[in-house]
């Protein structure tokens, strides 16, 4: 389930360059996370594939965990 709020989504979204994540592949996963569309229908709204889509929200996912629970222990 993507459960990420949406402040620390945007931080998470600003701070990978735009090299390692595209544009559209971004707002792919916004759609996914905020609107709560599935992959199929952010892929046909964006133009990125769903499995790349798939892939994106998982790497959030870990980030979001990682950085949550390095700011919460630190």
């Amino acid at each position: 389930m993507n459960l990420i709020p949406e402040k620390r989504l945007t931080a998470l979204l600003y701070i990978i360059p735009e090299r390692e994540m595209p544009f559209a592949t971004k707002r792919a996963a916004w759609l996914v996370f905020e609107s709560g569309f599935t992959y199929e229908l952010a892929a046909l709204k964006t133009g990125v594939s769903s499995k790349l889509i798939s892939l994106t929200v998982r790497k959030l996912n870990e980030m979001d965990a990682i950085l949550f629970e390095a700011y919460l222990l630190g």
